[in-house]
């Protein structure tokens, strides 16, 4: 199988526009929350909440390809709207807990010292915003041709790749049928020696992921961690030291979310490619990727991101 990847420089509904219809397996992404971040163009033009922009999505996606898109905490509802009014079923809402996230409310008793120093006592203590923990993925695919048995036959997706997904996964057991030397599956059982033995495939993978101190809470609370997905913040060594894009993800979790709704030898989409870490994930899981990207400095970042593994 020869794994490929393409990157286009521009506006996204342009260059999806120029792809060929029902020719994308999944699309995972992480568009722009909306929200200003650093008072960052591109993080407030509203073209993540467009249907306009989920319709091109659509249309290039095949029956039963499924789309998982990052939103923020406070914006998600609007591209969760967008994603549906374009024709999308919504079928999940994943979410990455952590616990490094930095809270940005306004100090209160701080501001009024400013204008109303005499009351700024009564509001110490008070904020504007709660300490971000988590972020919401939602999960949509577009509708079928026929039935799900059908629309696998025909298009190669339309499912979900629970097992190589499963979490909390030993490598199973290896159980041999000694009358034959070997292996005998029975719906995830096997015998051994004419007794029936369970096989450890893991955990079936849940719509929750997390990092390392949401992983260490659990722990103190003495909840079973294996049943999530662990995967931390991106450190400065995986982003390199040339990457100074402001909303990084982490790779293995990227490289997750790809496995989970790409079939064998699919192409995966992100109209959103920023530094390119869904396109770097797809080529490493064994898919091709197209990327687009608007802003140039961050398709340089791409490139060379994807010249390391070359």
């Amino acid at each position: 199988m020869i794994v490929i990847w393409s990157l286009y420089e521009g506006s996204c509904i342009d260059v999806l526009k120029t792809l060929p219809e029902n020719s994308i397996d999944a699309v995972v992404t992480d568009p722009p929350y909306e929200l200003g971040l650093k008072n960052l163009k591109w993080d407030k033009s509203g073209i993540a909440h467009n249907p306009g922009l989920w319709r091109e999505v659509l249309k290039v996606l095949k029956p039963g390809g499924h789309l998982l898109a990052f939103g923020g905490s406070r914006t998600y509802h609007r591209l969760a709207n967008a994603v549906e009014e374009a024709g999308f079923e919504i079928r999940d809402c994943l979410q990455w807990l952590y616990g490094t996230g930095m809270p940005k409310g306004v100090n209160v008793a701080k501001a009024l010292n400013k204008t109303r120093p005499e009351i700024a006592n009564n509001w110490k203590g008070w904020s504007t915003n709660l300490k971000p923990a988590h972020e919401p993925i939602i999960l949509a695919r577009k509708p079928l041709d026929g039935s799900v048995a059908e629309n696998v036959t025909k298009w190669g997706c339309g499912a979900l790749n629970i097992d190589a997904c499963r979490v909390g996964k030993t490598g199973g057991v290896k159980i041999v049928d000694f009358d034959k030397g070997k292996p005998k599956n029975y719906f995830g059982k096997s015998l051994l020696n004419g007794k029936k033995v369970k096989l450890d495939k893991g955990r079936w993978p849940t719509n929750v992921m997390l990092d390392q101190k949401a992983l260490r809470m659990l722990k103190v609370q003495r909840e079973s961690a294996t049943r999530f997905f662990y995967v931390p913040k991106p450190s400065k060594q995986e982003k390199g030291d040339y990457n100074d894009h402001d909303t990084v993800k982490p790779l293995e979790l990227m490289k997750y979310l790809c496995r989970l709704i790409t079939p064998p030898g699919g192409t995966v989409l992100d109209p959103f490619a920023g530094s390119g870490t869904t396109l770097l994930a797809a080529r490493l899981e064994g898919f091709s990727a197209i990327g687009i990207e608007l802003e140039a400095k961050h398709c340089e970042i791409i490139h060379q991101r994807m010249a390391e593994v070359d």
